[in-house]
C-alpha cells in the first residue's frame, strides 16, 4: 500500500497521510504492507513522520478512515495464491 503526505491546508498547515490508490499523487511516499497489525503497529509508533520526513506529525486520520471501509484482513493476491497452490 502507497501512502503519502499531503498539507490539509490552514494557518500552520497540517500534515496528513492518504493512500496513494493509484500511485500518482504528488509528495514524498512511503510503503506499508496492507495488514491490519502493521497499520496499527505504525500508527502507535508514529512512524509515518519519520518515513515521510514531515517537518511536523503527522495526521493519520484519513489512512484510518479509508482503512474502515476496507477488507484487508489479508494482502491483495494471497487467497488467491492460496487457491492455486498445488495440494500435497
Amino acid at each position: 500500500m502507497h501512502l503519502v503526505a499531503q498539507t490539509a491546508g490552514g494557518p500552520p498547515p497540517r500534515w496528513q497521510v492518504v493512500v496513494d490508490e493509484r500511485g500518482g499523487l504528488p509528495g514524498r511516499g512511503a510503503w506499508l504492507h496492507p495488514r491490519a497489525e502493521c497499520v496499527e503497529r505504525a500508527i502507535a509508533r508514529k512512524a509515518f513522520g519519520r518515513a515521510l520526513r514531515t517537518p511536523e506529525p503527522v495526521d493519520t486520520t484519513p489512512l484510518q478512515e479509508w482503512w474502515a471501509m476496507q477488507d484487508l484482513e489479508t494482502p491483495p493476491g494471497v487467497a488467491s495464491q492460496e487457491k492455486n497452490r498445488k495440494r500435497v
